[in-house]
C-alpha cells in the first residue's frame, strides 16, 4: 500500500509523527558537530594541559551556563566516552539520511 492509499486520519497519525522525527534529525546532526568539534579539539590540544591534572582535580565552571558545577578531570573522561560511543551512528550513511530526513541545511548550525 502506498502513502497515497492510506485513509486520512492515517496519513494524519504519520504526519504528525514525521513533525516530530524530521526535526529531531537536523538536531541529532547539529549534537553530532557540536561532539566532532569537541572531540577534535580535545584530542588536538586539550589532552596534553589535562595530563598534568590528577583525576580528582576540578575544573570550574566559567561558561556562564546556569547552574552548571565544577567537574572532575575524571567526569571529564566520562563524558568523553560517552561522546565517542555515541559518534559510532554518525557514519556517512546515517548523516545522508538524517539530511533526507531533516534537509541538508538543517544539519548545521
Amino acid at each position: 500500500m502506498a502513502y497515497a492509499d492510506l485513509t486520512t486520519e492515517q496519513k494524519q497519525i504519520i504526519d504528525d509523527f514525521m513533525l516530530l522525527m524530521r526535526p529531531w534529525c537536523g538536531e541529532l546532526a547539529r549534537v553530532h558537530n557540536h561532539g566532532a568539534a569537541m572531540y577534535t579539539q580535545y584530542w588536538a590540544t586539550v589532552s596534553a594541559v589535562m595530563g598534568e591534572l590528577e583525576n580528582t582535580d576540578v575544573i570550574p565552571n566559567k561558561t556562564g551556563l546556569a547552574g552548571a558545577s565544577g567537574i572532575t578531570k575524571a567526569q571529564i573522561g566520562s563524558i568523553l566516552v560517552w561522546q565517542e560511543a555515541i559518534a559510532t551512528i554518525n557514519s556517512e550513511a546515517n548523516r545522508q539520511l538524517m539530511a533526507a530526513a531533516a534537509g541538508g541545511g538543517n544539519l548545521i548550525g
